[in-house]
């Protein structure tokens, strides 16, 4: 499916309603489903961290998917906490937030690569958008048997 195709928007919820489905949407997608034994928190610190980005993509006024850019340092972002609500998948909006995403790293934070932990179900995704396998950056992923992948995007200034 086309960009054109799909009429989404990526951007900070903006109302109660819109982060009340942010967290929903994490929370069911990723926490319940994939980290039983982890209890998620709405109001985790990371989430008003000034160099952390919570995105929503917006469809039709409804929050459908979520995403939280991380920026590391000069050159890289660490894209966290990406969901697609579970009653919207297979229509191609995965590959669209992933696109807008890295759009917005590029373009609104100036940085030219992308690192991340991909849960083994979603491994395969990554890897047909482009990421590869990566040494880890020296965190901790939540789920210990995701694997750190990163991608180069934008253009080199070096």
């Amino acid at each position: 499916m086309s960009d054109q195709a799909i009429d989404c928007d990526l951007r900070k919820p903006a109302s109660r309603e819109e982060w009340a489905r942010y967290h929903e949407i994490r929370r069911r997608s990723l926490f319940d489903r994939r980290l039983p034994d982890v209890v998620y928190d709405p109001d985790h610190p990371d989430e008003r961290c000034e160099q952390n980005h919570p995105l929503a993509l917006v469809r039709d006024g409804r929050v459908i998917g979520t995403i939280r850019i991380d920026v590391l340092d000069a050159a890289r972002v660490c894209f966290r906490l990406v969901a697609i609500d579970e009653s919207r998948r297979g229509q191609g909006l995965g590959a669209h937030l992933l696109r807008c995403a890295e759009d917005y790293a590029a373009t609104w934070l100036g940085r030219r690569e992308i690192v991340l932990f991909a849960a083994q179900s979603a491994l395969g995704f990554y890897l047909k958008h482009g990421y590869a396998p990566v040494a880890p950056w020296g965190e901790t992923p939540l789920d210990r048997n995701s694997v750190p992948i990163g991608k180069r995007i934008g253009q080199a200034t070096d």
